[in-house]
This record gives C-alpha cells, sequence and structure tokens, in this order.
C-alpha cells in the first residue's frame, strides 16, 4: 500500500487508486444489506457534550428507527418508554429537551402524537437530492461564536 503525507500536519494517510475506491463501494453493497445513514461530524461534536445519558439514550434508539429523509413516523412515547426501560414523563422530557436544542425537529400533530424528523444537520438517511433540497431551510445546531 502507498502512503501519502499531508506537509501541513504531518499526517500520514494511505493513498487508494481511484479504481479501489470504485472496487469498495461495491463490496459494500454487496456486503451491507441493513439500512445505514450518513452522520456529519462537527454539527454531533457541538451537541454530544451536553446531551445526559437519557437524552443520548433516546436519541440513538430513535435514530435505529430512522426512515427515508429522516423520518420517524409517528412516535408514540409508551412505546419508547417501554423499549427504554423508562417512564412516559421521562420521555416526553427527553423529547421536549432535543426538540428545544433542534437536535429532532416537531412537525405536525396527527391524533394524539406528534411527527418528528432527525436533523439533517447531524445526520441524513435518503438521497442525496433530497437532502440538498432540506438542507439550507433546517435549523443550525452549531453555535456561533460571539
Amino acid at each position: 500500500m502507498r502512503y501519502l503525507m499531508n506537509e501541513d500536519t504531518a499526517e500520514v494517510i494511505p493513498f487508494i487508486p481511484k479504481e479501489s475506491r470504485r472496487r469498495s463501494k461495491q463490496v459494500l453493497r454487496q456486503n451491507w444489506k441493513g439500512p445505514w445513514m450518513t452522520t456529519f461530524l462537527d454539527p454531533l461534536s457541538e451537541i454530544v457534550p451536553d446531551l445526559s445519558g437519557e437524552e443520548a439514550r433516546v436519541l440513538w434508539y430513535l435514530v435505529t428507527r430512522l426512515g427515508m429523509k429522516n423520518e420517524w413516523n409517528l412516535l408514540n412515547q409508551r412505546v419508547i418508554a417501554e423499549r427504554m426501560h423508562m417512564h412516559r414523563p421521562q420521555i416526553t422530557r427527553v423529547l421536549a429537551t432535543l426538540t428545544e436544542r433542534k437536535v429532532i425537529l416537531k412537525g405536525e400533530r396527527v391524533g394524539s402524537s406528534h411527527a418528528y424528523r432527525l436533523n439533517p444537520e447531524l445526520g441524513w438517511r435518503g438521497r442525496r437530492e433530497d437532502y440538498d433540497a432540506v438542507r439550507d431551510v433546517t435549523p443550525s445546531v452549531i453555535r456561533v461564536a460571539a
């Protein structure tokens, strides 16, 4: 394997020829059949230090239920509470906190439940074209330095 060195940082990284990268994508498609999502590390690094254990647990549970275009079907707090071994008021409080911090975005109310979606600034499950359409109209979770 060949390596390259970043002259600014002295970081040594493997050089992967374009043909090998194409082959890697083919291998990934053949071997990985489950759902996946893209995550964006800079916004995640902004929110992670402020998340409590409960908030992190619920967020990652919700991420495992993520649908295309970052949508969750209507979230039933009782089901989430049972699955996470928590009380419903805890789930209500966590969802309110995650919504306030713009980690999840609250949609329309349908019956007794709200629709939610993961903030596309944190991660995306879906087509690139769909992401491009919502990226610029999404509230930011990154703090602006004063």
